[in-house]
């Protein structure tokens, strides 16, 4: 899975979803898929590794991407909302510059999830 998929999210074509601000991993609904999908124990733990602590800034233009196990810098991708709206409530569909189709964002219960058609494990962030 490419660290660009657990980007951010705008607005839902419904009614406005307040995404901007500093977003923390939540781990555990990550950890569970991936069990629910057989994968091996190394690979939980390595996800666990890698995403524990890591952390999310949205602005009105960019995401900013911290890996908690990284030394590197933050990682920051502009994004636009997409041309073709998400279906899904609450959700919006972000044109990202790193990545060559759009993913929906949704706000639930106070998390925000990316949803990437292209991968299984859905990333969960909650507001810091």
């Amino acid at each position: 899975m490419s660290i660009v998929q657990w980007l951010c999210s705008a607005q839902s074509h419904a009614a406005p979803v307040d995404i901007k601000g500093s977003w923390e991993i939540d781990l555990a609904p990550m950890l569970e898929q991936a069990k629910k999908n057989n994968a091996p124990a190394e690979q939980l733990a390595q996800r666990e590794r890698r995403f524990r602590g890591s952390q999310m800034v949205i602005d009105a233009k960019t995401i900013k991407l911290s890996l908690a196990d990284s030394v590197a810098q933050p990682m920051t991708y502009e994004y636009k909302i997409a041309k073709t709206a998400s279906k899904k409530a609450n959700c919006v569909s972000l044109s990202i510059d790193a990545l060559p189709a759009p993913l929906d964002y949704c706000i639930n219960d106070g998390a925000l999830s990316v949803n990437d058609p292209t991968s299984v494990p859905v990333s969960v962030y909650r507001r810091k």
